[in-house]
């Protein structure tokens, strides 16, 4: 049975702006640093989202309240 984790990476960027910063495409994964936890909370922006490889459409809110599919 697949679990919810928070998967946290961090990269370091050059840009002009916060803007430009957060609007460039990672597509290279081998450059990041990043943890993974099993989620115990979620922010509350996720929290009425399905979250990536979910098997069914329960969200993550539902996930975490033990709700069944």
């Amino acid at each position: 049975m697949k679990k919810l984790y928070e998967v946290t990476k961090r990269y370091y960027i050059m840009a002009e702006t916060v803007f430009e910063a957060e609007c460039i495409n990672i597509d290279f994964e081998g450059e990041a640093t990043a943890s993974t936890v099993e989620a115990t909370s979620v922010d509350s922006e996720w929290w009425d989202e399905i979250p990536f490889n979910s098997d069914d459409a329960r969200t993550c809110g539902q996930i975490l309240k033990g709700e069944m599919p």
